[in-house]
C-alpha cells in the first residue's frame, strides 16, 4: 500500500524580505526589529496553515535569513540562482526568487530566454529577463524528477492611457483607448 501520494506546491511573494538594518531601495525603507519579527511570523503562519511541500518565493533580499527560517520549518532543500544588488553598502535593490522544498532538489539553473522568440517578438537584441527565472528539478514522491519554475513578473505601471478627448463618436469605430487595448491584446496573443 502506498502512503501519502499527495503533495502541495505553493508560491509566496514576501514583499521586500530584507533583514534589518539593511534597507530596500532607499535609506528610509528599513524594517524595525518588531516589523521584522512580524514578517518572520507571517511566513511561519503561512507555512503552518497551508503546509506546502515545495514553495517558490518572490522578492527575496536576505537569502541566508530565509534559508535558515525554512530549515527551521523542515524545508531541508533551498536554492537561488541570483543575488540581489547592493548599493551604498546596505541599500538593496533587485530582489531575487528562491525555492524551498521538503523533497530533494537534484538540479537548479537560471532559465535563459529563447533568442529566436525574442527576435520574433521584435524585442531588443540585448533583451534579458528583468529578474532571473529559477528552474529547480525536484525528486517528488511517486512522480519522480519534476521541473518547478519560480518567476516574478516585473510590475508594469499603466501602459494604456485613456484620452477622452480623442475618443471617436462614430458607432462603428471603438474609442482610441479601447482600440489601444484591443491592439495590445492582439500583440500579446501573437507573442
Amino acid at each position: 500500500m502506498v502512503k501519502n501520494t499527495q503533495f502541495k506546491i505553493a508560491t509566496f511573494n514576501l514583499f521586500n524580505y530584507l533583514e534589518p538594518p539593511n534597507a530596500y531601495y532607499d535609506f528610509e525603507k528599513i524594517y524595525t526589529a518588531e516589523q521584522w519579527a512580524r514578517k518572520q511570523r507571517w511566513i511561519v503562519d503561512y507555512l503552518n496553515e497551508y503546509a506546502p511541500d515545495v514553495i517558490g518565493f518572490q522578492e527575496v533580499f536576505s537569502i541566508e535569513s530565509l534559508k535558515v527560517l525554512m530549515a527551521q520549518q523542515g524545508y531541508t532543500y533551498f536554492a537561488v540562482v541570483d543575488t540581489p544588488e547592493v548599493i551604498d553598502d546596505f541599500i538593496f535593490k533587485r530582489p531575487v526568487v528562491a525555492i524551498a522544498s521538503k523533497f530533494e532538489i537534484v538540479d537548479i539553473a537560471a532559465v535563459k530566454h529563447n533568442t529566436e522568440l525574442v527576435e520574433m517578438l521584435g524585442l531588443n537584441s540585448n533583451f534579458t529577463f528583468s529578474r532571473k527565472v529559477l528552474r529547480a528539478t525536484i525528486r517528488l514522491p511517486h512522480v519522480g524528477n519534476t521541473d518547478c519554475y519560480v518567476v516574478h513578473f516585473k510590475s508594469k505601471r499603466a501602459m494604456i492611457e485613456s484620452d477622452e478627448s480623442t475618443t471617436s463618436s462614430a458607432k462603428t469605430e471603438p474609442p482610441s483607448s479601447e482600440k489601444n487595448i484591443i491592439d495590445t491584446l492582439k500583440a500579446n496573443v501573437a507573442g
